[in-house]
């Protein structure tokens, strides 16, 4: 389990460990929440993935090589599920991935690439606009009016400048 230092880390232990599940919580915080369940047979700190993905998947990679059978790995964030899928190939046989390979999970984390999908099958989605500036967006703004809501097309990045998701403005300055 990679990720443990918020609730959605936690809860995910708990769920497992109360199923009878032998759980190794792995995070780059040694205060990670998760790491304090009785559900967490085994704590790792490995580097966190979006600061040092070649530490983040070099720990993943000899823990692996100790296990003995294969066994799931599960990610509560962006940042270790890309981490992982990207580099499959260097953390070994030992692991199994709940997820898709890098082109298709890649597509379907893009903004554009879920509202275009969604357009395509017939599922209504708000006016959306794609700027590539801040030019184009207040344009875009103008042109939709206001409250807009800004949610990036890249949302890791965003986040970790910004610190949250996305933006709702209500007038021109925001």
């Amino acid at each position: 389990m990679a990720e443990v230092g918020w609730v959605n880390g936690l809860g995910a232990v708990r769920a497992l460990g109360r199923k009878g599940v032998r759980v190794i919580a792995v995070d780059h915080r040694p205060w990670a929440l998760g790491f304090s369940s009785r559900y967490v047979s085994e704590r790792l700190i490995a580097p966190d993935p979006a600061t040092d993905e070649d530490g983040f998947i070099a720990a993943l990679a000899e823990r692996g090589r100790r296990l003995e059978a294969p066994v799931p790995l599960f990610a509560t964030h962006d940042e270790h599920v890309n981490a992982v899928v990207r580099r499959v190939d260097e953390i070994g046989p030992t692991y199994r991935l709940p997820w898709p390979e890098w082109p298709v999970l890649e597509a379907i984390q893009r903004k554009r690439h879920q509202i275009d999908t969604a357009i395509a099958t017939g599922v209504p989605v708000p006016e959306t606009r794609h700027p590539r500036s801040g030019e184009e967006a207040a344009a875009a703004a103008r042109e939709l009016g206001y409250p807009v809501f800004l949610k990036p097309s890249d949302p890791l990045q965003f986040k970790r400048i910004y610190r949250r998701q996305a933006f709702r403005c209500d007038t021109p300055a925001e």
